[in-house]
């Protein structure tokens, strides 16, 4: 029989895999900006940063949901103690 994996939260980095999105789409869809927005992305969503309150806020809206701020949370403090 085949297990399933169930997860309570989506990662970023899941999100992006399965919606097929290059890191410069999520920084347009979160609005992040400036010197270089790809970097921000790509920190968090390899878990290096998390992201301000403000743009975690933006990050639920912009993906309807399906990444919350405790998904951030747990997917940040997973990649910390791993």
């Amino acid at each position: 029989m085949a297990q399933i994996k169930v997860l309570n939260y989506m990662l970023l980095k899941e999100y992006k895999e399965t919606n097929n999105l290059t890191l410069q789409e999520l920084a347009t869809q979160f609005g992040v900006t400036g010197q270089n927005p790809r970097q921000t992305i790509r920190r968090w969503v390899e878990g290096l940063r998390i992201p301000r309150v403000h743009f975690m806020d933006k990050i639920e809206k912009a993906t309807n949901g399906e990444v919350k701020f405790e998904d951030l949370v747990n997917g940040y403090k997973k990649k910390q103690v791993s």
